[in-house]
């Protein structure tokens, strides 16, 4: 990709942060979910393009396709690295590493805390998908719609009482990148 056109893609993401909450859809104590960090026109692409970069491999473990990408390979996926450099930029993190997930159709992701002792960004791109968390002591459970262009952050501390899934829903058909972002 040409300085140029790498130049071009950067700004297509909105540049508002979440902390002036004018599109968060849902505020909880170390979580947040602000929607359309992405402009609408630019979705799409930014979904196909990850499909036809990420080197995705179905996980019988993980139950979907996925791909751990770390720090020295993140330049070879152009898109990716437009995305990380949007995160490290704009919310004044330095990300680690990335771990993508395809799913398609059927896929899930059972309730889980996530192992990376960070705080965690996901942005989502393609079609709609429920994300649930569950309080590990209350077993209250919140339903999050994570849409394209939405940018998911919770905190370590978060992540360490409450668990989080995807569920399976026998309806689905369509096709959603889940971008993971470890700090």
């Amino acid at each position: 990709m040409t300085e140029q056109k790498k130049q071009k893609k950067r700004i297509v993401i909105v540049d508002k942060l979440p902390e002036k909450k004018e599109k968060t859809q849902k505020q909880v104590s170390g979580i947040s979910l602000t929607k359309e960090i992405v402009k609408k026109e630019d979705e799409t692409s930014y979904f196909k393009d990850l499909l036809d970069t990420i080197p995705f491999q179905k996980h019988s473990y993980f139950k979907r396709s996925v791909c751990r990408v770390d720090n020295n390979q993140i330049e070879l996926i152009p898109t990716l690295l437009i995305l990380v450099e949007f995160l490290q930029n704009n919310y004044n993190v330095l990300v680690k590493g990335v771990f993508c997930n395809l799913y398609e159709g059927q896929d899930f992701c059972p309730y889980h805390a996530d192992s990376y002792g960070t705080d965690v960004y996901t942005m989502s791109f393609g079609d709609s998908k429920e994300f649930y968390t569950k309080d590990n002591k209350t077993k209250e459970v919140t339903k999050y719609l994570l849409e394209d262009g939405d940018i998911l952050w919770f905190s370590k501390e978060w992540n360490s009482e409450n668990k989080h899934s995807i569920p399976k829903r026998t309806r689905f058909t369509g096709k959603r990148i889940s971008i993971v972002f470890f700090t």
